[in-house]
């Protein structure tokens, strides 16, 4: 990782989140944001990570990050074609307009498009999560590690899925259901099953990696008593069902029953996006008996393990880091674990913090950031 120890990166936010207006001045070396709590590091971070990606915050959406009351915001860098804006139009509606160029000088190598990596506090609660929420999670996790083919084939069923869920309204509405009408739901069915087998692959391919990788978890956790063999399971019926579906017509399972189900119950009832997971200690599930440092661990060591992953598909990948209020409940022992293990194999990363960091990293306070 190339350090230059220079602030070169101007970055002027409007009505962001808390900001009215704001002008930093940012290293392009990796640091810390140490302040107090309500200072803005969060605010800042999501900046970065919106102005990296195009993309708003993780679980948040860009109307979320306007400034209360405000008509439009904006990330604006000195380099003229990186900006990301936003403007209420006369619909209402927030209209978001991103650009960024491509850098091809060394200097500039950390403003290249890389692989962005998040740690929020709620990430503490992924595991316990709603099905769509720890879904959405994972499928983040994977378009990292997988790359398009993967967002791809999500995009795809996510496309089928809504033209079969409207064709289900569709009959339901009318009250009758003809041959063609089913005809199409079985195509649509066709193309459900097509894009739900390669997402299945990739997961089953990451859950059944990660369980092999688990026992290194030991060592991150400190903590030989419990017996950490972390097991994965597909709680929806489509993780098995999926072998029966693909011989449609020699099972009962088949695609006329299936639809008769459908418009009873008024949504597709098959499809990677229905999948559920749950990781477990002896049968238990770890949030039952993990401390919330421990989930914050869990956690973070499944996006490690995404981290490798993606360097071995892609060894030449910039990937970098951002994290908010990280180190809260790890001692200095797992925050060194995790920074020799993770942080040191990214290109670039921001931390945010209320204490002190104890491996070597520069650390800012917010105020002297901000350019005078």
């Amino acid at each position: 990782m190339c350090l230059l120890w220079v602030m070169n990166l101007d970055l002027i936010i409007h009505n962001w989140r808390c900001f009215d207006s704001l002008h930093l001045s940012i290293p392009d070396h990796s640091f810390a944001i140490v302040d107090d709590n309500g200072s803005g590091k969060t605010t800042i971070i999501s900046a970065f990570y919106s102005l990296y990606t195009g993309q708003s915050w993780p679980m948040t959406k860009f109307s979320e990050s306007l400034k209360r009351n405000s008509l439009y915001y904006g990330l604006i860098t000195a380099y003229p074609d990186w900006s990301l804006t936003g403007q209420i139009n006369s619909n209402g509606r927030l209209i978001n307009k991103y650009q960024k160029p491509t850098f091809s000088s060394p200097q500039q190598s950390f403003l290249s498009h890389p692989k962005v990596f998040t740690y929020l506090p709620s990430d503490n609660t992924w595991l316990s999560s709603s099905r769509s929420i720890k879904l959405a999670t994972l499928d983040n996790l994977l378009s990292l590690c997988y790359g398009e083919k993967y967002v791809s084939a999500l995009k795809q069923l996510s496309k089928f899925v809504k033209a079969k869920n409207e064709l289900i309204k569709h009959c339901n509405v009318k009250n009758q259901h003809i041959q063609n009408d089913e005809i199409l739901a079985n195509t649509l069915s066709d193309k459900v099953l097509e894009y739900s087998e390669i997402i299945w692959n990739y997961r089953f391919a990451f859950f059944t990696s990660l369980e092999e990788e688990l026992p290194k978890f030991q060592n991150w956790i400190q903590n030989n008593s419990l017996p950490i063999h972390i097991k994965y399971s597909i709680v929806d019926i489509h993780g098995f069902k999926k072998q029966k579906l693909k011989n449609k017509e020699n099972t009962l399972y088949n695609w006329s029953q299936l639809w008769r189900k459908e418009l009873i119950v008024g949504k597709t009832m098959f499809g990677a996006q229905r999948d559920d997971f749950v990781f477990q200690i002896n049968q238990t599930s770890v949030e039952s008996m993990f401390s919330r440092g421990e989930m914050r661990l869990i956690v973070l060591f499944i996006k490690s393990f995404t981290q490798e992953i993606l360097l071995q598909n892609n060894p030449n990948v910039s990937i970098y880091w951002l994290l908010d209020d990280v180190f809260n409940e790890l001692d200095n022992k797992r925050e060194l674990i995790f920074f020799k293990q993770v942080l040191e194999k990214s290109q670039f990363y921001i931390i945010t913090s209320t204490k002190k960091i104890n491996f070597k990293i520069p650390q800012y306070s917010l105020n002297e950031l901000i350019k005078k």
